[in-house]
């Protein structure tokens, strides 16, 4: 009875550190790479310019609004791919001056030495005969299938050629780097799972407890 309930406590406990090793925050002092690509279908779409905005920034566990957005209306963990739109408008209008690229003749466009944090992709200057990608919210660095923190991070933004007997303006969609992203103290989920370890823990305590008084 006593090795079995001792084995179940490692079992446990050992679930409970690789859990945590798991959902570590990534390095904040870490270098990140962002490569965008920019395509329409499988061709690659060359020249014109991007940028990109730091919007926030990873301290401890938490994201933190950089110095641009210190005023900005909306709590951070609401902000998301829907509330786009809105930061891209507050960037307007405050005139602030992101990361610019030009992007090569093979569609390409690369940023390096980037910190931990909320990024806005956006088209500045589109290529002649395509429309403008639209803006993406780029959490970095990404989780890979590995469940590892990936620091150099490929993106492909997704253009369309204009038709020649219309004036379409409109936004193609932007690939963004996988749908897992950088899990920090916003990480819910896990909650119900560490309470369930718990309650076993005080269970076995208390037969153990009990066994002793017999």
């Amino acid at each position: 009875m006593k090795k079995a309930i001792i084995s179940l406590i490692m079992i446990v406990s050992l679930f409970l550190c690789c859990f945590n090793t798991l959902y570590a925050a990534p390095d904040r002092d870490r270098n990140i790479t962002l490569n965008v690509t920019v395509k329409s279908g499988d061709t690659k779409v060359g020249t014109g310019t991007v940028m990109l905005y730091h919007i926030a920034v990873l301290d401890g566990e938490n994201y933190c609004y950089t110095d641009d957005f210190e005023n900005y209306d909306k709590d951070i963990e609401s902000v998301n791919r829907e509330s786009i739109t809105d930061i891209v408008d507050y960037i307007s209008q405050n005139e602030f001056e992101g990361i610019r690229k030009v992007i090569d003749d093979n569609g390409n466009a690369s940023f390096s030495s980037l910190k931990a944090g909320v990024y806005l992709l956006t088209q500045e200057k589109v290529a002649v005969g395509y429309s403008e990608f639209k803006p993406s919210l780029l959490y970095l660095p990404i989780i890979n299938d590995n469940g590892e923190y990936d620091y150099d991070v490929e993106v492909t933004a997704k253009t369309e050629p204009i038709g020649k007997d219309t004036n379409d303006t409109s936004k193609s969609e932007t690939t963004e780097p996988g749908p897992t992203l950088p899990q920090t103290g916003q990480l819910k989920w896990p909650i119900p799972i560490l309470i369930v370890c718990g309650l076993s823990l005080i269970i076995i305590g208390l037969v153990v407890a009990k066994s002793k008084k017999k």
